[in-house]
């Protein structure tokens, strides 16, 4: 007799997938300027930590992530204005963007952990 595959709990999909779709996903043009040019230049790490900043933050049940996120949006929008313009950037300004995506991602995951997989919430309902 044969066996079933056993599958993905279905909380576990969705927590791997709202990593994949939700967090992931929008750094993927990171990776298409690190493959194009061989390197990321600092208007484009400045504003997509701007960026991911806030989007993770709005889709955030955290008051306390949302409330970072915020400041961390605003500042890297402004490094980014800084950079642009040719005026000098903010000093290590690269560091500190990735510095951020990296907490906001591990911040956001640890919420998304609780949510999906503690609390069994889908990602999407499919039907």
């Amino acid at each position: 007799m044969t066996k079933k595959i056993p599958s993905i709990p279905s909380h576990v999909e969705n927590f791997l997938l709202s990593l994949l779709f939700h967090m992931m996903l929008p750094l993927f043009p990171l990776v298409i300027e690190y493959w194009q040019n061989g390197a990321v230049k600092t208007e484009t790490l400045t504003l997509l930590a701007a960026l991911y900043a806030i989007s993770i933050g709005v889709s955030s049940k955290s008051k306390i992530i949302f409330g970072l996120s915020v400041i961390i949006s605003i500042v890297f929008s402004v490094a980014f204005g800084l950079s642009s313009s040719g005026t000098s950037a903010l000093v290590n300004s690269e560091f500190y963007a990735s510095v951020s995506i990296v907490c906001i991602f591990i911040m956001h995951a640890g919420e998304r952990w609780n949510m999906h997989v503690v609390a069994k919430e889908p990602y999407w309902s499919f039907k």
